[in-house]
């Protein structure tokens, strides 16, 4: 009796513990696709675009189609023109601007602006010892910070004096100078230096086929000096962009036999 109520116990216990496993069974089963479908649904969810995005593209092209209206563009530099009186240079700088906004006119240096206005109309300008250049721009007056960028200006050289032309000497003077009878009465080296060009020619009229030609004013003195003409009669003399005399032309005379 004892072991039937044994046995009895054993089949009841069994029997409990294969619901127990049907039921945990059941469970899991719900649980699991509810999980497998939540990480899906997680995976494929779309980002979230924030209306701070959406307006940041349009926004930034607006600023770049803003900064490129304002934005001057040179467009032409006139050549310097220099003022002999003043020893310095004018120019007219033109720019424009699509936003019509005012602008503001700069001629710099490497390292400042030296001149400045609204108008782009210089005067005033002293040459340039860099090669004879300086560089110019344009900003948006309203904008400061809006700028066409530099571009060279060429042309503001440094002048030099030109020595100044001596004094031209006439055929009338060299003739009463040859007829003095001495090179030190009439010449001197300090006045060939200031008056002859470097290679002065010298043309003769009326002298003997047989006789040299003399090649400077000393030999031509020395003629006259020791009698072997009685004079000279210079009768063109050539000139040089410096006034200095190239070429001396003469009729020569012979003392009376």
């Amino acid at each position: 009796m004892a072991y039937s109520d044994n046995r009895h116990s054993n089949i009841g216990l069994i029997a409990l513990i294969g619901v127990f496993s049907i039921v945990v069974g059941f469970i899991l089963a719900g649980l699991l696709p509810e999980r497998r479908l939540s990480t899906a649904v997680k995976k494929e969810a779309p980002q979230t675009v924030t209306s701070q995005d959406q307006t940041q593209a349009p926004l930034q092209e607006t600023r770049q189609a803003d900064i490129e209206d304002r934005t001057p563009q040179i467009t032409d530099i006139s050549i310097p023109e220099f003022n002999n009186s003043t020893g310095t240079y004018s120019i007219v700088v033109r720019a424009s601007v699509p936003s019509r906004d005012p602008l503001k006119y700069m001629i710099k240096d490497r390292q400042s602006v030296l001149y400045e206005n609204s108008n782009g109309a210089f005067s005033g300008i002293t040459p340039s010892s860099d090669g004879g250049r300086y560089f110019v721009e344009v900003i948006n007056a309203a904008h400061p910070e809006i700028s066409s960028g530099l571009r060279t200006a060429s042309g503001f050289d440094v002048k030099i004096e030109a020595a100044p032309k001596t004094t031209k000497v006439s055929a009338v003077e060299l003739s009463g100078k040859f007829n003095t009878g001495s090179y030190s009465s009439g010449f001197s080296g300090a006045w060939e230096r200031e008056h002859l060009a470097q290679r002065c020619r010298f043309v003769f009229s009326g002298i003997k086929d047989d006789e040299p030609r003399p090649g400077d004013i000393g030999a031509i003195c020395g003629r006259i000096q020791m009698g072997t003409w009685s004079s000279v009669e210079v009768t063109n003399v050539s000139y040089d962009s410096e006034n200095r005399i190239t070429s001396i032309s003469m009729i020569v005379n012979y003392p009376e036999e």
